[in-house]
């Protein structure tokens, strides 16, 4: 954790280093910087993932698309860590939501 400097990964999206708190919180009209346990709150988990998902990583346009590899290199840049997992676990919701 000295890597984040305290701001490791909070919320259902794993919230990130103190610029993505800072961000966040202004966004959302919140102090995660100040606060960082709020976002383990599920109002606050739950707002700050779809922000970071859909604002701060713009990946609404690569979602609408189905685009798991251009999705995980927006939040995990040119590493797209566990994008075999991603994409397995991608096509099992969709399959399920679809029915």
């Amino acid at each position: 954790m000295r890597r984040y400097k305290g701001f490791h990964g909070r919320g259902l999206i794993q919230l990130t280093w103190e610029d993505a708190y800072i961000a966040a919180g202004r966004a959302l009209g919140a102090d995660y910087r100040g606060n960082p346990g709020r976002l383990l709150q599920p109002e606050h988990a739950a707002l700050s993932a779809c922000w970071f998902f859909a604002v701060f990583k713009d990946c609404l346009p690569a979602a609408e698309r189905g685009d798991v590899y251009d999705i995980t290199g927006r939040v995990n840049e040119p590493k797209r860590l566990k994008l075999a997992e991603r994409k397995a676990a991608t096509a099992w919701a969709c399959k399920v939501l679809s029915k």
